[in-house]
């Protein structure tokens, strides 16, 4: 987590707590309960050979998103190396009119995700950052996972197994931006949920 890594950092741990007192005043106002992030570091496993992801990897998976929340019968057609999956009429409507996936209504380079949850993405904690719900992804990516060829159990687990058939998933699977992307993203949220800590997007 990160209050963790910033331990004994004392002007970083001084920034995190003030942005976590910003976090905490959206929440109050919008009738959440606060957050409080672990103070001690916690053991956790990203069963992904990627520890970041790409702006363009993160527009795949949103479009995906998209099209199957606006029609939960399309079948998945991956873009061409030179589209542009953030120019997609379904991510624009979700952005404009629909504003219900917190995967998508999010920015790609800051905020948060909180292990609360809530069903809007808020705004504004801190410097006007985006707040989503860990919750909320997590059940999102659970639902697409079908849609890329991630089997769950009956819970909606992902065993190890599985992971890693997925985390190596080859440039030639025309796909391989979306399943990347979502399995780092799986790995974070699950993360969150179970230990009650913020995903950062930075």
């Amino acid at each position: 987590n990160y209050r963790a890594m910033v331990a004994e950092d004392e002007e970083g741990l001084a920034w995190f707590m003030e942005n976590l007192d910003a976090i905490n005043r959206v929440l109050l106002d919008n009738g959440l309960r606060r957050h409080d992030e672990p103070s001690k570091a916690l053991d956790y496993t990203i069963r992904s050979e990627h520890d970041h992801l790409g702006t363009s990897w993160l527009h795949h998976l949103r479009r995906l998103q998209a099209r199957v929340l606006q029609d939960p019968g399309w079948r998945h057609t991956p873009c061409a190396d030179d589209d542009e999956p953030w120019l997609d009429e379904a991510i624009d409507r979700e952005l404009t009119v629909y504003m219900r996936s917190h995967l998508i209504v999010h920015a790609d380079t800051q905020g948060y995700y909180v292990p609360i949850d809530f069903a809007e993405v808020l705004y504004g904690a801190p410097r006007g950052d985006m707040l989503g719900s860990s919750h909320r992804l997590f059940a999102e990516l659970k639902q697409l996972a079908p849609y890329l060829g991630v089997a769950l159990d009956e819970r909606g687990n992902l065993s190890d197994g599985e992971a890693w058939r997925v985390a190596v998933t080859s440039e030639d699977d025309p796909a391989f931006r979306e399943k990347l992307a979502w399995l780092l993203l799986f790995e974070c949220a699950r993360n969150s949920v179970e230990l009650n800590t913020l995903l950062v997007f930075t």
